[in-house]
């Protein structure tokens, strides 16, 4: 109840300072397993992504998000659970292929730490690794305006057009670690040519 609550008040938010839209949201499977690989710009980024969705979705987050009581309590209760950002946090990699093989959503930001410049930053393996232990479909996600609205060192957003994509679901049959680093190339890929196609989009209705 506190989760579908908090979507409809972030649907209305988004609408109101961000003149939010979305494509492609039809890409998500409606069951079974899924990971939601997405761009990172910005903090809107785990509610941006989840907004036209009506799945809900785990999220895995950097440990020192939890550090704040209040705060920690509340992105636990919409599902968060912590990550050792950096390391080879086995403990947070079991959570996120357990919670895969319960048929649930995982959401993951697989550059790891948000984008300096707006571009895409390379993606780490790990994502390849959850998929293929998982047999979960992923979702590349890319948006568009976050960046300009909430960059790295401001310290609150400020109002700016965003657009979100979804991609078609891609899925991993091999585990080598040649096939996986070449999986986190292929989704940056399609992430980078959502996100420049989200762009032009945005460009244009801007211009019109």
């Amino acid at each position: 109840m506190f989760h579908s609550v908090a979507r409809v008040l972030c649907r209305c938010f988004c609408l109101v300072f961000f003149g939010f839209r979305s494509y492609g949201a039809r890409n998500v499977p409606k069951s079974g397993p899924v990971i939601l690989a997405s761009a990172h710009q910005s903090y809107l980024d785990p509610v941006l992504v989840q907004v036209p969705l009506d799945r809900a979705a785990w999220i895995i987050a950097r440990r020192s998000l939890f550090r704040n009581p209040l705060f920690g309590w509340l992105i636990r209760s919409l599902y968060a659970f912590p990550v050792d950002r950096g390391t080879a946090d086995l403990s947070a990699l079991r959570q996120a292929v357990s919670r895969l093989k319960g048929g649930n959503v995982l959401l993951m930001f697989p550059e790891a730490t948000r984008t300096d410049t707006g571009e895409v930053r390379k993606l780490t393996p790990g994502i390849g690794v959850i998929a293929h232990r998982s047999g979960a479909w992923v979702v590349p996600v890319a948006i568009d305006g976050a960046f300009e609205s909430w960059p790295k060192g401001r310290a609150i957003f400020r109002p700016h057009k965003i657009r979100v994509a979804y991609g078609k679901p891609l899925r991993l049959e091999s585990g080598s670690r040649e096939d996986v680093d070449r999986f986190a190339e292929i989704l940056r890929e399609r992430i980078v040519q959502q996100q420049q196609l989200l762009h032009r989009v945005r460009r244009a209705s801007s211009a019109s």
